[in-house]
């Protein structure tokens, strides 16, 4: 009586390939598809310096009651200076734990609806769920030009005279770095140009970090927030432990406001601790303690930084090894410009059709824009996967 009138859920654009990879029986089968880091053996790491913290943790953990509604206040305090830098003016900065990054979208998307405005400007393309989380927030979600197929790259020119034309205080999503899912970023250079459109036209831009220390290094990706956060007076910065940290199932994150001042900045911090006691009340302690267990102990933040580097140093040469294997199989294709991508992820400028070929034919899965997730990549499975990219690629 109440329930039959529901129609069936589609399957996550994401997860749900993920899914149909688990029940595909092809012994070559490759999952280029969700972004979770995959080691040489294709297995999700358990981080050494985390195993250590873990240990730490359990020996010495007394307390059993909730946290506040904005979480562990020493963890958001190791995140803003991993984010903004040790020199920030800190009473400008609001900070609050999240559920991750997902959860803490959802938290500053309802906040923008309730207190700002009611349309945000994404990126064409972005990351899939952030549309379906902001509309959920009750904002209109509208694009702006970011990646063209003919450039191969940001089309710059074109984001930037898109966004001139948009009107005073519009809000704006950015890609702090590694954009998913074209693995384009913009540079420096575009950076500051953008950081002074915003503040000519009084734009608010929520940055979206979800791969802190996969692109250049801790303080290279976090360079477009720092200058934004010089330039204007006011922005909001969401950011994820899911990747860096590998903590996928600890849904840990932290989400920022920059102010004006100590005043707002009280207002701000009452308003998202408000929506976060609505929402699910108090953050889950265990993924906070462990990332302020290293972030806190110098040995084991070194040991992090180095274990980050080497992700860093595999995720370029396997994008390196991948582009020249493409050359010498086929010199008419150029994949060059998949050596400027950063992080996990690259578009391979494939089409719908291409792509629904390399999974039902090659049992190749990656989601339909052709974005591959470029850890899903081996010595054993490459060669593989770059023949039946370069097939689909003739017809």
């Amino acid at each position: 009586m109440f329930f039959n009138h529901l129609q069936k859920v589609p399957p996550d654009p994401i997860f749900g390939l993920s899914d149909a990879f688990k029940e595909d029986s092809c012994p070559e089968k490759v999952d280029l598809s969700v972004g979770i880091y995959k080691t040489p053996s294709l297995k999700t790491p358990v981080l050494h310096c985390v195993e250590i913290a873990a240990k730490q943790i359990l020996k010495h953990e007394k307390v059993g009651n909730y946290l506040p509604f904005d979480g562990d206040t020493q963890f958001v305090e190791e995140v803003k200076s991993l984010v903004f830098g040790d020199s920030f003016t800190r009473e400008r900065v609001y900070g609050a734990q999240s559920l991750g990054g997902t959860g803490g979208l959802s938290i500053l998307g309802e906040f923008i609806s309730r207190e700002i405005g009611k349309t945000i400007y994404v990126p064409d393309p972005t990351w899939a769920n952030h549309v379906p989380i902001f509309q959920k927030a009750g904002l209109t979600t509208l694009t702006y030009p970011y990646y063209s197929h003919d450039k191969m790259g940001v089309h710059f020119e074109k984001t930037y005279a898109f966004l001139s034309n948009l009107p005073e205080k519009s809000i704006i999503l950015l890609h702090a770095c590694c954009h998913n899912p074209t693995g384009s970023d913009l540079n420096k250079e575009e950076w500051k140009l953008l950081s002074k459109l915003f503040k000519r036209k009084n734009f608010l831009p929520l940055f979206d970090l979800a791969y802190l220390g996969l692109g250049l290094g801790l303080d290279e990706d976090t360079y477009s927030i720092r200058l934004f956060s010089e330039v204007l007076s006011e922005l909001l910065v969401v950011t994820t432990f899911s990747k860096n940290f590998s903590l996928y199932r600890e849904r840990i994150g932290a989400v920022f406001a920059v102010t004006n001042g100590k005043r707002e900045r009280d207002l701000v911090g009452g308003k998202i601790k408000r929506l976060i006691r609505v929402t699910y009340s108090n953050p889950p302690s265990y993924g906070a303690a462990i990332v302020k267990e290293i972030l806190q102990n110098n040995e084991l933040k070194e040991q992090w930084i180095e274990e980050l580097g080497n992700i860093r140093i595999r995720l370029t040469n396997l994008r390196n090894q991948f582009v020249d294997l493409l050359k010498s199989e086929n010199g008419l294709h150029n994949y060059q410009f998949l050596k400027e991508h950063k992080g996990m992820f690259s578009f391979c400028n494939l089409g719908k059709d291409q792509v629904r070929m390399l999974i039902d034919r090659f049992s190749i899965y990656m989601p339909d824009n052709g974005r591959i997730n470029i850890s899903g990549l081996n010595d054993q499975n490459i060669d593989y996967v770059i023949k039946a990219i370069l097939h689909v690629s003739k017809l």
